[in-house]
């Protein structure tokens, strides 16, 4: 089982980890990830929090170890933790069920089948959802609608991973060269940096990238500011790519996804987006084009 960063343990139903033992309280103890650390304390059971067959004394914050094994109430049932990696970016139903994770960097909601909303981090520490056109900021602890669903958000690390930051290849730094066939029905993007390259091909969403690329190349040769280069309007990439205006929202969603799913740090940043203008944008800087 999967928990998020910050898991209530107990009975109640509010718990991330809900507990049926009858050993334990309503609201037994609480797992937290402090930064680089699982941390586990009791909130004042009555049968006790049990680390490795030790209770926990009330001012006791013990690191968490792989391996380790809890256990609420009844010392006899321990759970064993199996990682200590970060935890994932989650949304939680407040109606109970499994969880959605974040896959690729990307938290589709209610599932990838139907992409209704999407969480990705825009920047460092920074979170967006996205539901069509709109996009707002959200933050953990926050509760967004989905399939007919409220799902509260826990959001770690959007990989919930160890990558290092000196070998992650992210969007924020890495090059970008497409190419393209002639008859433009073609085309290819490479994505390399950090001693790292991926290629994408032949993929109809590529081609919604390799446009907005080509605005932001122009408008970055033309002198733009970097706040003002590559932006275009919904409306007017709707004509350009001769396209339904849902088929952009699923453009966009297939190529984070995918870009995610390779390893690609901070997907979601691919394409960026101004709601109250109604704009979008590629959003890598290092930009090449080339022909096939």
């Amino acid at each position: 089982m999967e928990i998020p960063g910050r898991a209530l343990v107990g009975r109640s139903r509010t718990c991330a980890l809900q507990l049926t033992d009858r050993a334990a309280s309503g609201e037994h103890a609480l797992i937290c990830w402090k930064g680089d650390h699982w941390e586990l304390r009791d909130l004042g059971s009555r049968n006790g929090t049990w680390l490795d067959g030790q209770r926990l004394e009330p001012a006791d914050r013990p690191t968490l170890t792989a391996g380790a094994a809890l256990a609420f109430g009844d010392p006899l049932h321990p759970w064993i933790l199996q990682s200590v990696d970060p935890p994932a970016a989650l949304a939680l139903p407040e109606d109970g069920g499994a969880p959605a994770r974040a896959e690729g960097g990307l938290l589709t909601l209610p599932d990838a089948e139907q992409p209704e909303l999407t969480v990705h981090e825009a920047a460092p520490g920074r979170w967006v959802a996205e539901r069509g056109e709109q996009s707002w900021p959200v933050a953990a602890d926050d509760v967004v609608e989905a399939g007919g669903r409220r799902w509260r958000l826990s959001l770690g690390s959007a990989l919930g991973s160890t990558w290092q930051a000196n070998e992650a290849l992210a969007v924020a730094d890495a090059a970008f060269r497409f190419a393209v066939s002639p008859d433009e029905e073609y085309v290819e993007l490479e994505v390399s940096g950090a001693g790292q390259q991926r290629t994408f091909k032949g993929r109809a969403h590529l081609y919604l990238l390799l446009t907005l690329a080509r605005r932001r190349l122009a408008d970055q040769e033309a002198g733009a500011s970097e706040a003002n280069a590559g932006w275009v309007y919904h409306d007017e990439l709707v004509r350009m790519l001769r396209v339904q205006e849902a088929q952009i929202y699923v453009q966009v969603y297939r190529a984070r996804k995918q870009l995610g799913e390779a390893g690609v740090e901070g997907a979601g940043q691919i394409v960026e987006r101004r709601a109250s203008t109604r704009e979008l944008r590629f959003g890598g800087r290092r930009i090449a084009l080339a022909g096939l």
